[in-house]
This record gives C-alpha cells, sequence and structure tokens, in this order.
C-alpha cells in the first residue's frame, strides 16, 4: 500500500496540471473551514451573492467569488441583493423590479421606485427587518428625471408569502422628494437597528431614517454637513451628489460632488468624506477631497476602515488611497497617494469589499470581469491592484456593484445585535456635563482638551456651535425650548462623545 501511495503521489508531483488540483484539494477545505470558524458576523453571508451589470453574478458559497450566470439583472449601476444569514439567496432588484431566488419577478414586484428611464449612481439597497426574519425592507432614489424623481422611496417583501419565494407588499411609499441619487444603511450604535440615509437635492442637508423592531421611524434626524449641493448646480442642473457609501465600522462615510460630466464645466469633482454617530444619526464634515481629473465613480473604505480608495478617470482611471488612521483634516489630504493607474482605455467603476476581504472592482470597457485589490488594508503598492482576474463569463459588468448595508462587509462580531445594548452615548469618565435637566446654563468639564461644542435639536438642527480649546467651558442655554437635544463634543483628537441632556425651564 506504502509502495502504490509514493507512486501515486510521483506521478501528482511530475505533472503540474494533477499537483495544482491535488493543491487545491487539500487547501480548499481548510480555507472554508477557516472561513466558517472564524466567522463572527452572522450577517457576512447575506453578501454572498452578487448580482449586478448585464445579467452579471458572483457567488461567494465556497469562500472565493465564482462566476453565475443565472440572475435576470441588466442595470448600469448600483444594484441590490440579501441572502439569509446561512448564504442562502432570497431576492435581487435594480431598483424597479424583484427578483425571487428562481430568478423571475417576485410577485407584485415589478415598479418599486425608480423611475422607468433613470439610472442612478445610487438606487437601491435592502435592510432585514430587526426582529423578524421574514420582512425586507427595499429602498430607492432615482434622484432627478426629466425635472423630477420620485425621491427616497422604500417598499417592503414578505418571504412568507408565495410558498416562501416572497411578495412585494407595501410599494413605492414616498419618505421625500426631491433627493439626491444618494442611498445608503449602516447599524446603529445597538446593532440591532439601522440607519438608512439620503440627502436633499438642493442643499447641504442629509435625511437619516431609523429602522427598528418596531418598524420605521419615517420621522428623520437632519444633518446640514459637507457640501451644498446647489453650488455645483449652477453650473450644470444634473450636478450634486451621489454615491454615498457607509464606513464598514459605520463611522465615516462619503460621498462624490460632481459637476457638469461633459467636458466643458467650471470644477473638477471631488469627494466630502463626512464622519457619522450611529447612536444619533448625525452627520459632521470631515473633509472634501479635490479630485484632479472628472467623472469619478469609485471610492469606498477598506474593510478594517483605515484606507479609503478613489478612482477617477474618464480615460485610463487612476486609483488614489488616502491614509484615514488619523482623522485629521490636513493629515487626509496630505496622505493622498496614487497606487495605480490604468493602460486600458476604460471608465473608472465602483467598488465594493467582498466576503473573502478583497476590494473588487468594475472599471470597464467592454470587459468581462472584474478587477481587485488583494490587500485593502495596506498603506502604498503593497496592496495589490489586480486588473481582470475575476471572470464573469462573457458578461460585462458596467459601472456598478451591489449595495449592502456596510456592516455585513466585514467579519466583525461588534456589529452583532445587543438587545440590551445602549441606544445613546454614555458619558465618559473624562468627561462631565450639568446639571442635567439644565435650566440657565451648561457646565462642561474634562481631563482632555475639547475641539468644538455643538447642540443639536431632535431635527437635526445646530442651535449652539463653539470652536473653543480648553477643557472647561460653560454656555447660557435660556433662549432654548424645553426639551431633549444632543450634546455634541468634540476632542482634540477629533473623536466625537454624543449624549442626550434635557432642558427644563421651571
Amino acid at each position: 500500500m506504502k509502495t502504490k501511495f509514493l507512486s501515486i503521489l510521483s506521478v501528482i508531483t511530475a505533472n503540474p496540471a494533477y499537483l495544482l488540483k491535488f493543491t487545491l484539494l487539500l487547501v480548499v477545505p481548510f480555507f472554508c473551514f477557516g472561513l466558517e470558524a472564524n466567522a463572527q458576523n452572522p450577517d457576512l453571508k447575506r453578501t454572498a451573492h452578487w448580482y449586478f451589470g448585464n445579467k452579471c453574478g458572483l457567488d461567494f458559497s465556497s469562500g472565493l467569488p465564482v462566476a453565475d450566470t443565472t440572475g435576470k439583472l441588466a442595470c448600469q449601476s448600483n444594484s441590490a441583493v440579501m441572502s439569509d444569514t446561512s448564504g442562502k439567496l432570497l431576492f435581487y432588484t435594480d431598483g424597479k423590479t424583484v427578483w425571487n431566488s428562481h430568478h423571475v419577478m417576485m410577485q407584485n414586484g415589478d415598479t418599486i421606485g425608480v423611475a422607468q428611464y433613470a439610472e442612478p449612481r445610487n438606487k437601491c439597497v435592502i435592510v432585514p427587518q430587526p426582529g423578524n426574519d421574514s420582512i425586507y425592507y427595499i429602498f430607492t432614489v432615482d434622484g432627478y428625471v426629466n425635472g423630477k424623481g420620485h425621491g427616497l422611496m422604500y417598499s417592503t417583501v414578505n418571504m412568507n408569502k408565495n410558498s416562501g419565494l416572497g411578495s412585494v407588499m407595501i410599494k413605492a411609499r414616498q419618505l421625500f422628494t426631491p433627493a439626491a441619487e444618494e442611498v445608503a444603511a449602516t447599524k446603529d450604535a445597538s446593532g440591532c437597528g439601522y440607519w438608512i440615509a439620503g440627502h436633499e437635492r438642493h442643499n447641504d442637508k442629509f435625511r437619516a431614517y431609523h429602522l427598528t423592531e418596531t418598524g420605521l421611524d419615517t420621522i428623520p434626524v437632519f444633518s446640514n454637513a459637507g457640501t451644498d449641493y446647489s453650488i455645483p448646480q449652477q453650473d450644470y442642473a444634473l450636478s450634486g451628489g451621489r454615491n454615498l457609501k457607509f464606513s464598514p465600522k459605520g463611522n465615516l462615510a462619503a460621498v462624490l460632488v460632481e459637476y457638469d460630466w461633459v467636458a466643458v464645466h467650471k470644477g473638477f469633482d471631488f469627494i466630502d468624506v463626512l464622519q457619522f454617530d450611529n447612536t444619533s444619526g448625525i452627520f459632521s464634515t470631515l473633509v472634501s477631497l479635490q479630485l484632479d481629473t472628472t467623472t469619478s465613480l469609485g471610492l469606498d473604505f477598506s474593510p478594517n476602515g483605515s484606507v479609503f480608495y478613489q478612482e477617477s478617470g474618464y480615460w485610463r482611471p487612476k486609483i488614489y488611497q488616502y491614509d484615514l488612521s488619523n482623522i485629521d483634516s490636513l493629515a487626509i489630504i496630505n496622505s493622498k497617494q496614487k497606487v495605480f493607474t490604468s493602460s486600458l482605455y476604460e471608465i473608472a467603476g465602483d467598488f465594493l469589499i467582498g466576503m473573502d476581504g478583497r476590494l473588487f472592482s468594475c472599471a470597464q470597457v467592454g470587459g468581462d470581469s472584474l478587477s481587485y485589490i488583494s490587500n485593502p488594508d495596506v498603506i502604498g503598492v503593497g496592496c495589490g491592484v489586480h486588473k481582470g482576474g475575476i471572470p464573469l463569463n462573457g458578461r460585462a459588468p458596467n459601472q456598478g456593484l451591489p449595495n449592502f448595508v456596510s456592516n455585513f462587509l466585514i467579519n466583525d462580531a461588534a456589529f452583532n445585535c445587543k438587545p440590551n445594548g445602549i441606544e445613546e452615548s454614555i458619558p465618559e469618565n473624562d468627561i462631565l456635563f450639568y446639571p442635567n435637566p439644565a435650566d440657565e446654563e451648561i457646565i462642561i468639564k474634562t481631563d482632555i482638551v475639547i475641539r468644538k461644542i455643538e447642540v443639536i435639536d431632535m431635527l437635526g438642527r445646530i442651535l449652539f456651535s463653539k470652536q473653543i480649546h480648553s477643557a472647561e467651558f460653560q454656555f447660557n442655554c435660556e433662549g432654548f425650548p424645553n426639551g431633549i437635544y444632543l450634546l455634541k463634543i468634540q476632542k482634540v483628537d477629533y473623536k466625537i462623545q454624543t449624549n442626550k441632556i434635557s432642558i427644563s425651564h421651571n
């Protein structure tokens, strides 16, 4: 028996093709076991299936992406897909139609929100109903079409209907209009609920809607942050913000601010990077990154959130990195470095983190594969940009990839639901504010220097804002009506702490 085994082994090692197959037989089971053994975030498997582009698909069920051509979706930009926590496909959508796991239109799954001729950069994301494994919300936005749009809308899917293939129940219910081409979702501080964010079309106002086990709160939290979109719209009516993305940890967000995409325009595109408080739903400005070219579609964060990627250029696009390990606007701007220049005539495309930890890109013209960055958390060219390499079996990826809840994309138990968790910030030991409730003044004392203080009402309006550089501060609150407010304190290290404070005048 031993002689026979050695004879077989010598044949295998002498033939490269056999050796490769033999190696895969040994390695892949261990890879898959490792992926399963280390899995801490059950929602990671909700991203196991991708459908996008011109009937493209990828299946990550084995741990590595395998081309899937069974999908029926065909679109130019963003799509959305939902699998269950075991990795089983449930349904997917282009924002107009919903297809079930058999790749046929779901019952009542037509005309769910995006207008017929609209093809916005962002247009849909799917969010599970907390505490209910059968109900899912589809959020859609169609931006600006022929002078008007449907705005940000939502529909619901009940997977218990139609023999487990699902049915659309609530359809195309409007939250607000007009809206920019932005919709993204991330978990709240408890890990049990979700924030779904959009942006008003003609100003600098974000809206964040809270989805919890009691349902969707249709009264949003407002934030005035980043660019006023009316400024680029003075150049071209269809200019403004699009392609909003949260970081995997949900503490940061980024959005492309686009001027006229044609050759004659007044300004280059740029990207707003913002901080996001997943306790309050408040956005705040961090930095604007000026691009040195136009037509930027690709932007995303690395899996650990410490590196930001941006791809821009109409032909021969370039990929740039920014180091986010120091949350300081000047430091981020100065960290910019180019890690790749394409040798091909192609258009910049979307980025998305895969289950295997790579960052995938669909920058293509007439191609039938995805490119990828092998080590996206690494600063510099060591991140490893690879053109092509992920075959799509003859299908064109176009310029968009699926849109998932940001925390679903990484294997981190920190985002798992904590039913008894805190949904509002607890004051840290180094910050003391009193009295609470307050009547005439609020006093803040701390062992660390404070950079900025804001008081925000529950509609997101900033009622008080002060840049300071002190460990102690007090201000008068007699002019504030009775109610609950958010006290937002930014420290010198740019970390933000948000607490609720009550104002009550006797």
